[in-house]
């Protein structure tokens, strides 16, 4: 165990010691819900720590962790899609479909965007785009499989339907700094390109995408993040420095009855329920994390993805999770260059 190990473990302890705080003023103020969302964050931060204790200690190489969790997303899109197209040829009912999402505890976002084609929306969803930019940055991670893996993520993003996710999987292809591989390689950008085309013929006419930014359920979805804006920060002025507690939400305006503390604008939600001295505390936890990002143009591209990550708690409740915890160790695992160039020729054992 190296001194940086060490150093990893006794910072996440203490930071948990410190969050605990405000789990325990929750419990003060009889919030419902402290616990699950002080287990979520304890979740996202376990997972942070875990990354960088192990990479530090060199316990674990790196190539094999991002293979692990490429082939866990693609796994995830595969099932996605297959349920979509289950759907479709009504040998699957919504009912079932949502039975079965009850019974794993989790709450997806549906809609049919066009007669029996269903959105289908999970929070496994926001790894897509980092699965993507790691394809495209890394050339010795699932070579083989990498234009058919590529295919099945844009079509679940696609599938997705959220605007959020596109604009992010926009900005991890158009500003990745590795375009020199699809510019070799004509056959991942032919393939790249046949998969959106055939991707969008699949969706529909183009109105539908249309709609998805300019559509009435769009404005009347602006207009609950608008309220939850307001609402959100009258109730944090009544405690600005300590917050509510975790678990703390506004009855009157609820996004998700399964748990009422979560809300689009997530960033104003932690402030009402933690106050400024909590949300420093998670402020300087998460930017601790630029401590191993080195100043290079290679780990600029994940920096400034580390950066659209966060800010996407601006729009989505996606910061506080296991998956959460796995996007930023993707950030940290391939903003480093001592890691990258770290045991490079051993990882490429296939796993």
């Amino acid at each position: 165990m190296t001194k940086l190990s060490l150093v990893i473990a006794f910072a996440f302890l203490n930071f948990i010691f410190v969050l605990s705080i405000w789990w325990i003023l929750g419990i003060i103020n009889e919030n419902t819900y402290a616990t699950e969302q002080f287990k979520g964050v304890v979740v996202t931060l376990v997972v942070i720590a875990i990354a960088l204790f192990f990479a530090a200690g060199h316990e674990i190489r790196r190539l094999q962790a991002l293979k692990a969790i490429v082939l866990g997303n693609f796994i995830y899109c595969i099932l996605k899609l297959f349920i979509i197209i289950l759907i479709y040829l009504k040998l699957l009912s919504f009912d079932v479909l949502i039975g079965v999402f009850n019974f794993l505890n989790t709450t997806p976002v549906t809609l049919e965007i066009l007669p029996r084609v269903l959105r289908i929306q999970t929070i496994s969803d926001i790894l897509s785009p980092f699965i993507v930019g790691i394809l495209l940055y890394k050339r010795d991670i699932w070579v083989k499989y990498r234009a058919m893996i590529l295919f099945i993520l844009f079509a679940s993003i696609l599938f997705s339907y959220a605007r959020a996710i596109w604009l992010l999987t926009f900005a991890v292809v158009i500003l990745n700094p590795q375009q020199a591989i699809l510019k070799k390689n004509y056959f991942i950008r032919a393939t790249t390109a046949v998969s959106l085309f055939a991707s969008l013929m699949i969706l529909g006419p183009a109105q539908y995408l249309i709609n998805r930014f300019y559509g009435e359920n769009i404005a009347a979805s602006d207009q609950i993040r608008s309220q939850q804006i307001a609402g959100l920060l009258e109730y944090s002025l009544a405690r600005p420095f300590f917050g509510h507690g975790f678990g703390a939400y506004i009855p009157g305006i609820i996004r998700d009855s399964n748990a009422p503390y979560t809300y689009e604008v997530q960033w104003l939600a932690l402030l009402m329920q933690v106050g400024i001295l909590g949300l420093f505390v998670l402020l300087v936890y998460l930017m601790l994390g630029f401590v191993f990002m080195v100043k290079s143009r290679q780990s600029t591209y994940w920096i400034a993805l580390y950066f659209m990550w966060l800010l996407m708690g601006f729009t989505n409740p996606y910061l506080t999770s296991s998956v959460a915890g796995i996007v930023f160790a993707i950030c940290l695992y391939l903003s480093n260059e001592k890691w990258n160039n770290m045991g490079t020729e051993r990882s490429l054992v296939k796993i």
